[in-house]
């Protein structure tokens, strides 16, 4: 099979999928103009990405997802971000957006990080990643406290 310059070798996508899903846990394929969107999710079982349900309006559907799923604090934010006026705007000229947020994630709070970026010379279709990023987030919090701390018991023994 030949997909653009490169022969594609059975069971290539597939691998590509399995690297994929070392970092990240979910991917949407989004037509901006229709709202119908492909999804991929990762078991935490073995790390491959399988495919979901996919779905015919992804704008309305993504809203449930994010009142159920994301922190309340970052709701509005992410709300915001998944608007297709916004997504076309911030990933127009092949940029790719980033945000940071908090959501339920096997049960328990947990920080995500979510990409969006258009296929290049596609302008219709997005691409959604999200990433558990938990664990680096958290260990960067607790080594800047840590810095903080050191920096201010460092003063407090200068001036005595």
């Amino acid at each position: 099979m030949s997909w653009g310059f490169i022969e594609v070798e059975a069971g290539m996508i597939e691998k590509v999928f399995q690297v994929l899903s070392r970092e990240y846990f979910y991917i949407y394929y989004v037509d901006i103009r229709s709202g119908q969107f492909t999804d991929y999710f990762s078991r935490i079982s073995d790390r491959r990405l399988l495919p979901g349900k996919g779905g015919k309006d992804f704008f309305g559907d993504i809203k449930r997802i994010v009142n159920n799923l994301v922190m309340p604090d970052d709701q509005a934010r992410v709300r915001e971000a998944l608007t297709k006026e916004f997504l076309v705007r911030e990933t127009e000229d092949e940029k790719t957006f980033t945000i940071t947020y908090s959501r339920l994630l096997r049960g328990a709070p947990r920080y995500v990080r979510m990409k969006a970026m258009r296929i290049k010379e596609d302008a219709f279709h997005v691409v959604i990643c999200l990433s558990d990023i938990d664990d680096q987030t958290r260990h960067e919090m607790d080594y800047e406290k840590a810095r903080v701390e050191n920096l201010v018991f460092s003063r407090i023994a200068q001036t005595l």
